[in-house]
């Protein structure tokens, strides 16, 4: 039987969850006014963050004005955008809202011409589990309708689910051993460092809008975007993987 048949689709956090670290970026049609930062410090500063990049940081990212952190959640604002990261994801509802309510601080008059949401899972084995030993956890790569291969290499590779001209969800995945989030990340800290290998898979959806979007057609594509991702990756598990989640392997 199919490991999507047996996963409860109600669910997407298990005692032994394979999400590590979700995050989501929403891109401007303008640079944000002063205006915009201070209405936007407001609810980051009212619901408990920590500031911990300023404008004068000389290692931030371009475009970045500041960071700010709160328990595993981190919000940065950029010049013309937001990036809402959290490595302890709980349910999508959770996160939705911490993404709905800082674009409610940004002005109405204000449009939206990108927006993205990726999920960083790890399959993590009880032991050590060889390159070729991968395929009892994962059926990679995807094979399904209105799916173009953008490359495959064994169990490197990647592909591209081609929803529509404008929406799009990456797939990549390697065996690694590398941290997903470097010792010097405000989030270190937060995140459950891996003790062996595991195969990191990485979705990433995107939509591009050909006419600047409001917040809520925003929100609407992001739910769209978690729906596929969250379906694509039912599809992928294996019931060995369904043991891992479970904590019965």
């Amino acid at each position: 039987m199919g490991a999507s048949l047996v996963l409860d689709p109600e669910r997407e956090i298990y005692p032994f969850p394979f999400v590590r670290l979700v995050s989501a970026y929403v891109s401007f049609d303008a640079k944000l006014s002063t205006s915009d930062h201070d209405a936007i410090l407001r609810p980051i500063l009212g619901a408990g963050y920590n500031i911990v990049l300023s404008s004068s940081d000389d290692e931030k990212a371009e475009g970045e004005l500041f960071s700010a952190v709160h328990a595993a959640d981190m919000v940065t604002v950029l010049q013309d955008g937001l990036h809402i990261t959290t490595v302890r994801y709980e349910r999508w509802e959770r996160f939705r809202a911490v993404v709905a309510g800082l674009l409610e601080y940004v002005e109405v008059g204000r449009g939206i011409d990108h927006v993205s949401v990726r999920f960083l899972d790890e399959i993590r084995p009880p032991a050590a589990t060889g390159l070729f030993e991968w395929q009892k956890y994962v059926r990679l790569p995807v094979v399904a309708e209105d799916v173009v291969l953008d490359r495959v290499e064994g169990h490197y590779g990647g592909l591209v689910l081609h929803l529509d001209d404008d929406k799009h969800v990456n797939v990549e995945w390697a065996p690694t051993y590398e941290s997903a989030i470097s010792e010097g990340h405000p989030l270190h800290g937060q995140y459950e460092a891996p003790e062996d290998s595991v195969l990191a898979v990485e979705w990433t959806g995107w939509r591009r809008f050909e006419e600047h979007a409001s917040a809520d057609v925003t929100l609407g594509e992001l739910d769209s975007l978690h729906a596929v991702i969250k379906e694509s990756f039912s599809r992928v598990l294996t019931s060995d993987s369904l043991k891992l989640l479970s904590g019965e392997a």
